[in-house]
């Protein structure tokens, strides 16, 4: 009978071990996304990554935008030579060739959400903002991480 307390007790703490330490896995997720969050976001061309398709077409102005869906599904809007990437419709990517006074920033702005690319091209331009957290984006922003690191 006691060595059938003993075993109960050992499976009911072996339980409560693995409750305490799933929820100390869930808090330390939960911190790390609130802290990500907390971090300052960089912005390109007055947009936000997480900006709507309405945000982004209000800041950039009027004009002749077109719309497709990439092969992920994600949908795209642009017009000219500016791109603006959608993943469940926010923004997770810009890749827009604009005028100096649109691209200005520092060159590179890294952070655990983001990477933030300007480089002149032929007296203009071109900024790239891309979420290092969208599903079908991580592979785009690390690859940016790598080009610039080099």
């Amino acid at each position: 009978m006691r060595d059938t307390r003993s075993k109960i007790w050992a499976v009911r703490a072996a339980i409560l071990v693995s409750i305490a330490l799933s929820g100390a896995a869930a808090v330390a997720v939960v911190l790390h996304r609130l802290e990500a969050l907390s971090a300052p976001v960089p912005t390109a061309l007055g947009l936000r990554l997480g900006s709507t398709v309405d945000e982004v077409r209000a800041v950039r102005g009027a004009g002749e935008w077109t719309t497709r869906v990439d092969a992920t599904g994600d949908l795209e809007i642009a017009r000219g030579e500016e791109r603006y990437s959608f993943h469940e419709g926010l923004l997770v990517a810009v890749d827009a060739l604009v005028l100096p006074a649109d691209g200005e920033g520092p060159p590179f702005e890294l952070s655990d959400a983001s990477v933030l690319v300007r480089e002149p091209v032929g007296g203009r331009i071109r900024v790239r903002l891309v979420s290092r957290t969208c599903p079908t984006h991580a592979e785009a922003a690390n690859a940016l991480v790598d080009r610039v690191d080099r």
